[in-house]
């Protein structure tokens, strides 16, 4: 039995937990992220209405089934789960059959089958599909936005010295660059037939390095950027309509304390930098690390996130990073690796208070957020990319 005292209307105590419907520390298509922080938002303001509902918002890819499951915290363990929806001319409980009960594993299968307007509520209920209701779940299901990526191999050569071609695992990077953008209806495509990698060569200063923006003044960046302009003799004025990836070996490292993995140059970037082209640029050195090839690709995902205009979580930077749990979840944490558990006593301001956030020790999550909270200075982030792709200020 629980026993508790409500002091005011903005308490919620629910036995279940809506959670990712995988626990393993690499992200899935069929496994999306659930975006939890605080649950009183009245009107979005990114732009998904105004709801009621007071759980976790899910995003979903339009008719593709998606793995969510259900942790009991405050219920037994032998007590029947059913899940319902309120819309199911959107909404289908694909597995298990009738909603319920759940299995052990507390897993279910929903489909999002229409993506205009509301999608209304996913319920978890006792003991039948018509019991009471325990948690909710705020469903969007997002119609399918395409973004063709175009990897480049980029050879760093000097006046004197022949470069070496960067070797990276294109297919298992872009398996988890797609499963990261997939809830939010972006689908990151990578076409080996029509867009095979490219590779390119370049003289720069320093044999398999590029500058870092603070040595230079963002000169060598701008001309890897160049590339794909120069390999399609584009004119000026236009843009090849996708993500251009550079993969280079390194960048000169110049922050003590500091390693460089990556920039996502979109075009409001570019525009302040003098450039006429966008893309992101990311080293293969950090791969030889331990599970270097997860962090690299949840780094590429993260350039692709300031490739569609989203800034660092809290439009905070690496030497001054949100220091709170939820911060660390998100993909657009300006820091891949996110430094040890703190000892002490719990504040804002000494450091993490648990090594993983659900993708490996110490390492940021992949969270794009769905919910949008005034107090913040970055969210709604979901909303956001799709509108600049929408827009094409991305290209």
């Amino acid at each position: 039995m629980i026993q508790f005292q409500v002091t005011d209307e903005n308490q919620v105590i629910v036995p279940l937990a809506f959670l990712r419907g995988r626990n393993d520390d690499v992200p899935y298509l069929d496994a999306p992220e659930l975006d939890d922080r605080g649950f009183r938002m009245g009107q979005d303001q990114s732009g998904l209405g105004k709801s009621d509902a007071r759980g976790p918002m899910v995003g979903l890819m339009q008719n593709s089934p998606a793995r969510i499951r259900i942790a009991r915290e405050d219920i037994d363990d032998s007590a029947p789960i059913f899940i319902t929806v309120t819309d199911a001319a959107k909404l289908q409980v694909a597995e298990p059959a009738g909603g319920g009960p759940l299995a052990a594993d507390g897993i279910f299968k929903i489909t999002g089958t229409d993506a205009r307007g509301a999608a209304g509520k996913i319920q978890a209920r006792l003991g039948s599909a018509d019991g009471p209701i325990l948690a909710e779940l705020e469903p969007h299901i997002f119609d399918r936005l395409r973004v063709p990526i175009q990897p480049h191999l980029v050879t760093i050569k000097t006046a004197s010295a022949n470069g070496t071609e960067p070797v990276i695992p294109l297919d298992k990077m872009m398996q988890r660059i797609r499963a990261i953008w997939w809830p939010c209806g972006i689908d990151i495509v990578y076409d080996a037939a029509t867009r095979p990698a490219a590779h390119d060569t370049i003289q720069l200063t320093r044999v398999d390095l590029c500058e870092p923006p603070g040595a230079d003044n963002w000169a060598e960046i701008k001309k890897v950027l160049g590339l794909q302009r120069s390999r399609l003799n584009l004119p000026a004025g236009t843009n090849d309509p996708a993500v251009n990836w550079y993969i280079v070996q390194d960048f000169r490292q110049t922050t003590p304390g500091r390693t460089w993995w990556g920039w996502g140059i979109s075009r409001q970037l570019a525009g302040s930098i003098g450039s006429a082209d966008t893309g992101i640029i990311t080293a293969t050195s950090p791969l030889a690390n331990a599970r270097g090839d997860e962090m690299v690709a949840k780094m590429i995902a993260h350039e692709i996130g300031h490739f569609f205009t989203l800034k660092h979580a809290q439009d905070r930077n690496y030497d001054n990073p949100a220091l709170d749990t939820y911060a660390r979840r998100m993909l657009m944490y300006p820091n891949i690796d996110i430094g040890p558990f703190a000892t002490g006593v719990p504040s804002l301001n000494n450091g993490l208070r648990m090594n993983n956030v659900g993708y490996g020790n110490q390492e940021c999550g992949c969270l794009l957020t769905l919910k949008h909270h005034l107090h913040h200075a970055s969210d709604g982030e979901t909303m956001q990319a799709r509108a600049a792709i929408r827009g094409g200020n991305w290209m």
